[in-house]
């Protein structure tokens, strides 16, 4: 079904509502909290907007029904983009995150993230991970990191100039990485990438003035996660080969 009218905030509410219900019921609490702590602190920037401040910037999720296919074609270009320039960072800055240069083993270490931050009982059903990781989290956390929080210190900020625009979409990454501590088991490499990820999405949304190319670059990203392991043979879902189970309490995945 093709939606003919552009999305509303009271629909992306709806939305989010539901997500906080899947994220509790299929992960954990611990993990369904953090969806909890999302849904409020968009709800509390939405009464914000609405009834406090008469705001002068807005990023709705899209202005309208046409180019999304457009909109989809550019998501992958910036996608490349931030695989390309995560691959060069690390390699600069942290080069003991990647056994090896490339982009593809920068798929590989996220996705592994993904797997070990994600309970055995939905790692064993594609399509939960993919409904999960791939279509609810990518708007729940894009319309409020990118969205709302966003234009909230957009908004807050009198001088626009390339620095002060260059802070902000980094402030917005910065937030959306500790967000990010508990979901990503605290790896420093997850906890990069969603810092590039978002400062990088939160400039999208600025030129573009909405959030549909953000979201698709999100579902985009996370459902590449999900199943690059079993495109590419890395591993399957239900017998993992070459990850090891490590001992000490917490399940982690580390590569052999």
């Amino acid at each position: 079904m093709v939606l003919k009218k552009p999305i509303s905030d009271e629909g992306l509410m709806a939305w989010l509502a539901f997500t906080v219900v899947f994220m509790l019921i299929v992960f954990d609490r611990d993990f369904g909290n953090i969806y909890i702590a999302i849904g409020v602190s968009w709800l509390f920037f939405y009464i914000y907007d609405k009834f406090v401040i008469n705001k002068k910037i807005s990023y709705p999720v899209e202005k309208n029904v046409k180019g999304r296919g457009r909109d989809f074609v550019v998501a992958l270009f910036w996608y490349a983009i931030i695989l390309v320039s995560t691959a060069i960072i690390a390699n600069l800055f942290a080069p003991d995150l990647l056994s090896t240069f490339s982009v593809v083993e920068v798929i590989k270490t996220y996705s592994a993230d993904f797997y070990q931050a994600t309970k055995p009982a939905l790692r064993d059903s594609v399509i939960l991970m993919v409904f999960g990781w791939g279509i609810l989290i990518p708007i729940a956390e894009t319309s409020l990191f990118n969205g709302k929080f966003f234009e909230f210190i957009y908004d807050k900020t009198k001088k626009k100039t390339i620095l002060t625009m260059i802070a902000l979409f980094m402030i917005v990454g910065a937030v959306a990485a500790l967000y990010h501590l508990t979901s990503k088991a605290s790896s420093s490499f997850a906890l990069m990438v969603t810092f590039i990820f978002f400062s990088v999405s939160a400039f999208i949304v600025w030129k573009k003035g909405d959030l549909r190319t953000a979201i698709y670059l999100h579902i985009i990203n996370n459902i590449m996660a999900v199943l690059s392991p079993i495109i590419f043979g890395w591993f399957k879902l239900h017998n993992v080969q070459n990850y090891k189970k490590t001992t000490g309490g917490q399940e982690t995945w580390q590569k052999k």
